[in-house]
């Protein structure tokens, strides 16, 4: 998505090289992380971050964590776990369901 603006910006009167990104809250880790990450070098110019920092403990987590977290909302959900590794599709439909 940044290289999309990067590369569309001047199409919506913007300036290519200026890209400031904005994010509350954990959008503000994500912000930060953006800002250091060689993935998004060059691509952005500055970072508002609102109410979080890649330093808070609750802005970043691993694969794993994020996945334990999910399996947990889908359980709260009232869906079946042991789908979600062949029949994802039956997970998301009982999830938007709720």
């Amino acid at each position: 998505a940044i290289r999309w603006i990067k590369d569309n910006a001047a199409a919506f009167g913007g300036d290519p090289d200026l890209i400031t990104l904005f994010g509350e809250s954990a959008g503000g880790g994500s912000i930060s992380i953006h800002l250091i990450s060689p993935v998004t070098k060059g691509l952005v110019r500055r970072g508002i971050m609102q109410s979080g920092t890649m330093n808070a403990p609750w802005s970043y987590m691993s694969g794993e964590r994020a996945e334990q977290i999910g399996k947990i909302l889908i359980q709260d959900c009232g869906c079946n776990v042991s789908l979600l590794e062949n029949s994802p599709r039956k997970v998301m439909d009982c999830m938007r369901a709720v």
